[in-house]
């Protein structure tokens, strides 16, 4: 998983991998857990959260770019406190 700050302009020109996908880390992000950004094959760009909840590694998925922002992929300061754009909340 790469790991860079990530900014607007970077995400509107983020390498898309020739097969499968990336994860990349935004190490911008200042919260509980580590907010990435998948980029498949096909040019789609997700948006998660990795944190570890009763020791075990969790994804949580907030949406995808561009109907989520960087800024607001960041204002989620930990992803039991942030609603996935469809309303979902993860497990506590």
């Amino acid at each position: 998983m790469a790991r860079l700050n990530m900014s607007p302009m970077w995400l509107k020109n983020v390498p898309v991998p020739g097969k499968g996908q990336q994860d990349w880390t935004d190490t911008g992000y200042r919260g509980g857990g580590s907010l990435s950004l998948r980029v498949s094959d096909g040019g789609s760009k997700t948006w998660f959260f990795k944190y570890r909840h009763e020791g075990r590694l969790r994804r949580f998925k907030l949406g995808s770019y561009p109907t989520v922002k960087l800024g607001r992929a960041r204002d989620c300061r930990r992803p039991e406190l942030c609603q996935r754009y469809d309303g979902q909340k993860p497990e506590t």
